[in-house]
């Protein structure tokens, strides 16, 4: 499912699956393909309310994915498209900056992701007032001239684009590799203080195998009812 995309030549397919429109400002997204589309063969694919497996074979006819500009991190969005070999841009606040720079020191290799965004961007209350209603969404002139800034050499050197997007499959790889995390899991688990004499992986373990009983048990009185 994630092997590096095939796209056609043409147009240049730049997707964006966007959770909620609102808070990932896909009218950014869709007025800067505009200004594109004045001067390039591109078109915007947007991926929504599909099956998941739907989701994955439109998106490998794309050449580059647009995240996000709100949330202030990238998600899977992004490391789906980047195992695809599709650059990706996304707005990255300071805290999830430094996590970036960090996972790829530690990897030892540059990120890919390509900044986008206004450099003020909604605080976490002015987007949970836009996700509930209470606020009306907007975005600036600034966000939508950094994606069509960061867009445009993407879509007019097809080299450029197929070297970040190799960039991408790397460092994707890299960083998100389940060994990896699992370490990284693993050690956090470990670091813990012990809880009533248990290590937090034995209480995990505890947890899990009470739920089954509970479960179980559950199961059996509804039988006898």
């Amino acid at each position: 499912a994630y092997a590096p995309a095939r796209p056609p030549a043409s147009p240049i397919r730049i997707c964006h699956a966007p959770s909620n429109r609102a808070i990932k400002k896909t009218d950014a997204f869709l007025a800067a393909v505009g200004r594109l589309r004045e001067r390039y063969d591109v078109e915007p694919v947007l991926i929504e309310d599909r099956p998941y497996a739907e989701c994955l074979a439109i998106k490998r006819t794309c050449h580059v994915n647009f995240d996000n500009i709100g949330f202030g991190s990238y998600a899977l969005a992004s490391i789906e498209s980047m195992l695809m070999e599709q650059p990706s841009l996304v707005y990255l606040n300071d805290a999830s900056g430094a996590a970036v720079r960090g996972a790829s020191q530690t990897a030892g290799m540059k990120c890919p992701l390509i900044p986008v965004g206004d450099a003020r961007q909604p605080s976490h209350d002015e987007l949970r007032a836009v996700f509930e209603g209470r606020a009306k969404p907007t975005y600036t002139e600034g966000d939508v001239a950094s994606i069509t800034r960061a867009l445009e050499p993407l879509v007019r050197d097809d080299n450029l684009r197929r070297e970040v997007g190799a960039r991408s499959r790397r460092w994707a790889a890299a960083v998100h590799d389940e060994r990896r995390v699992a370490r990284l899991a693993a050690d956090v688990y470990e670091g813990t203080p012990p809880l009533q004499g248990f290590r937090p992986a034995e209480r995990l373990e505890q947890l899990f195998w009470w739920g089954v009983g509970t479960g179980r048990n559950m199961v059996e009185e509804k039988r006898r009812r």
